[in-house]
């Protein structure tokens, strides 16, 4: 299935520019297209950027040079309006080139989860990281703005989102009066970044959205339904209205659903299982109880495995010292790092590296 592809590719050269000061058209810079045609069909730059959207791109990692439009990637590709200003996109790629890009988005809210692969995102000029566990990441963009990618071949990327553009809310003034105000002023001047590692229902919606199970006519419209729970849901959680079935600290295995959400986005951040704890309008002892409940596994044992996992990717995709990675990791004594590192991987970090 290839729908709203491009000319094949032609060959140019290495480092492309589309200026990035050229006027840009009010809508999303992504084409709505679909590539399904099984883990091989190839995917350029161009089957994913609309016509008029300004870039800058170039290939990167030391490769044979990289030519654009080429094949960037292969795998499924799908990204559809389903209503004026609502866009989603669903992938699974497998990349085959690393390269640096930079787009102008326009004044848009994005919400999107990265559920495989590594990816580090630079919003007017701001670096951020996302974790590879499906924590919902919102960017609210108040006017024309920068967004840089920079990849790195050989991973898979799987990856759902979800782009609300200004004309969501033009088209449908009056019914949109109430209850998606909170949306609307992410819109308001400024750049905005956050993780919600709270928003479990968003979380399971963009999960849903890279796993449908139907194909075809049937596949669109389960699309498009997700799509659109996942503007309702986006909006009920940042004005703050909790679902009909409580309040969340009511729920055991909601505490211990948020404790590992919050756990998975930033383990290195968890100061103290106290602080957790009180984060999560708990206390110690319950929450430690609902988690080995919830997970067969402590809490603890939780977030040091987190952390090792993530200095595991460090060390292996980066360039700091090993110090480094343990500081940023939660480990105030290198020596202690390596000990648990070596426990837990069999290879001390450095041994890793190599």
């Amino acid at each position: 299935m290839r729908q709203g592809r491009s000319a094949p590719p032609h060959p140019l050269d290495h480092s492309q520019v589309r200026p990035l000061n050229i006027p840009l058209p009010p809508m999303s810079p992504y084409k709505d297209v679909a590539i399904d045609d099984g883990p091989a069909a190839p995917i350029s730059l161009e089957d994913m950027l609309s016509d008029g959207t300004p870039y800058t791109f170039s290939g990167t990692g030391g490769g044979p040079p990289v030519q654009r439009p080429c094949h960037l990637a292969q795998g499924r590709y799908l990204c559809r309006t389903v209503r004026p200003g609502v866009q989603y996109i669903d992938c699974d790629l497998a990349l085959s080139a690393s390269f640096d890009m930079t787009t102008l988005s326009p004044r848009c809210l994005r919400v999107s989860a990265l559920l495989e692969g590594t990816s580090e995102t630079v919003i007017d000029g701001r670096r951020y990281v996302h974790p590879q566990t499906g924590i919902p990441q919102l960017a609210g963009l108040g006017q024309e703005t920068p967004i840089g990618f920079s990849e790195q071949d050989g991973q898979r990327i799987r990856m759902a989102g979800l782009t609300i553009t200004p004309a969501f809310f033009d088209m449908n003034q009056e019914g949109l009066s109430e209850g998606f105000t909170s949306i609307r002023a992410f819109l308001d001047p400024g750049v905005w970044h956050c993780t919600l590692p709270k928003a479990c229902a968003l979380r399971e919606m963009l999960q849903s959205l890279n796993r449908v199970p139907y194909r075809g006519g049937l596949g669109d419209l389960y699309r498009e339904s997700l799509a659109l729970g996942i503007v309702v849901e986006l909006a009920a959680h940042l004005s703050g209205v909790q679902p009909v079935f409580g309040p969340l600290g009511r729920d055991p295995q909601r505490i211990a659903r948020d404790a590992r959400a919050l756990i998975d986005a930033d383990p290195a951040a968890i100061a103290s299982v106290a602080k957790l704890a009180h984060d999560l309008g708990t206390n110690e002892t319950t929450l430690r109880r609902c988690f080995k409940e919830a997970f067969g596994i402590r809490l603890f044992d939780h977030v040091r495995a987190k952390r090792l996992d993530k200095a595991r990717e460090m060390v292996r995709m980066s360039t700091l010292q090993i110090g480094e990675i343990a500081f940023h990791c939660g480990y105030a004594d290198p020596a202690n790092f390596t000990h648990a590192y070596r426990r837990r991987f069999g290879r001390s970090p450095r041994e890793d590296r190599r």
